[in-house]
């Protein structure tokens, strides 16, 4: 199964710490689940953090299909 991922939205809009997670590792239990691939869709805020070793978790990069 793959799970596609995004965990940040906008920092300016006034709601934006009830809809964006702290970290990437909230998310560590779902990384855990059995045949489950996490793709990152973060664009933006965030989105290097996907890539960064610390993140923990295995998402692989969006695949675009032409």
């Amino acid at each position: 199964m793959r799970v596609g991922l995004v965990w940040k939205g906008n920092a300016l809009f006034e709601n934006d710490a009830d809809r964006s997670l702290p970290s990437l590792q909230v998310l560590a239990p779902l990384a855990a689940v059995r045949g489950v691939r996490l793709i990152s869709l973060q664009k933006g805020a965030g989105e290097n953090e996907a890539m960064h070793p610390s993140a923990g978790l295995p998402l692989d990069p969006p695949r675009i299909s032409t």
